[in-house]
């Protein structure tokens, strides 16, 4: 369990990817949820490609803000550097 910032209770940590979407992006539609869900794994698989999707989900919670920004924007460059469209480098943000 985690401290939780804002109430001072305790949350556990996300059991799987898709727990953490459906957390956060719940009410889209189950469409969407599938592409920000396939965003989401590939930009974990970037960030350590060597772990697994737990591994890399529980080590980005670890960062702080400052680190989290840094890696989302080297992710950012990342995407630039394959020639993806605007569109859909923001989606993958987004997710």
């Amino acid at each position: 369990m985690l401290p939780e910032r804002h109430t001072g209770g305790l949350v556990s940590l996300p059991q799987s990817p898709a727990t953490v979407l459906d957390a956060i992006a719940g009410h889209l539609s189950a469409r969407t949820r599938t592409e920000y869900l396939r965003d989401l794994r590939a930009f974990l698989r970037w960030y350590a490609p060597n772990a697994g999707d737990m591994e890399a989900l529980r080590a980005l919670l670890s960062l702080s803000p400052l680190e989290a920004h840094k890696v989302v924007a080297d992710y950012r460059a990342h995407l630039r550097a394959q020639n993806r469209k605007s569109a859909t480098i923001n989606r993958s943000l987004s997710a």
